[in-house]
């Protein structure tokens, strides 16, 4: 869970952040959680 936090603090201050690379994986995220259920 720490390293999860610190993920979102380092994208949290990136002021380059890839929408599209962002939207991207959390596609990935919401297929991963389905394949799951």
């Amino acid at each position: 869970a720490k390293r999860a936090n610190r993920n979102c603090e380092l994208l949290r201050d990136n002021d380059f952040m890839d929408i599209d690379h962002l939207t991207d994986l959390l596609q990935k995220s919401i297929n991963a959680k389905a394949m799951f259920k």
